[in-house]
C-alpha cells in the first residue's frame, strides 16, 4: 500500500490524513499505527529513514496509507515542503502531530555544546518551526486540528 516518498494522489484522496512529526520512535510511531489502523493517510515526517521504513511497514500491515518524508523538523523550508506536498496529494490535513524529539543523555556539564544546542534545536526550535505550516494549512482550511505532546526536557 504505502510507497518511500511517492503515493500516488489518487490513491489517497478521500481519507482523513495527519502529520506525525517524529514519527520513527516513540509515542509518535504508536500514534502512527493507531491511526492508521482507523483508516487515516498518514504523513510519517522524521530524519532517520530506517526508522521511517520500519513504520511505514507497521502502517501498512495495520491496513492504512502511509507517505515518508525525512525531515528536520528544525529545518523550515522542509517542513513547509513537506506540509505543501501532504496537502497535495491527500486534498487537507485534518491532524498535526507535533512532537519531534531528540534526546542527549549524560551529566550537563559534560555534554559538548554542539550536542546540547542540536537537542534544543530540535526541542524547542523545531516545536515553533513545525507549527508554523499547520498554523497556514489551517487558515487555508476549513478544517484541521494540531497537537503537540507535553514539552520535555531535551537532556536528560
Amino acid at each position: 500500500m504505502g510507497e518511500v516518498m511517492g503515493v500516488r494522489s489518487d490513491a489517497l484522496q478521500g481519507r482523513r490524513a495527519v502529520v506525525v512529526t517524529g514519527a520513527s520512535a516513540g509515542g509518535e510511531r504508536a500514534t502512527a499505527f493507531a491511526v492508521a489502523r482507523r483508516g487515516w493517510n498518514v504523513a510519517l515526517l522524521a530524519r532517520g529513514l530506517p526508522g521511517l521504513e520500519g513504520v511505514l511497514r507497521d502502517v501498512d500491515a495495520a491496513g492504512g496509507r502511509a507517505m515518508i518524508i525525512p525531515r528536520d523538523v528544525a529545518d523550515m523550508e522542509r517542513v513547509f515542503a513537506a506540509a505543501d506536498r501532504v496537502a497535495a496529494e491527500c486534498g487537507a490535513i485534518d491532524l498535526w502531530v507535533n512532537n519531534a524529539m531528540l534526546n542527549v543523555f549524560g551529566p550537563n556539564d559534560l555534554i559538548p555544546p554542539a550536542e546540547f544546542r542540536r537537542a534544543t534545536e530540535v526541542a524547542n526550535l523545531g516545536t515553533c518551526t513545525a507549527c508554523r505550516p499547520r498554523c497556514a494549512i489551517c487558515a487555508r482550511a476549513t478544517r484541521g486540528r494540531s497537537c503537540r505532546s507535553a514539552p520535555r526536557s531535551p537532556t536528560a
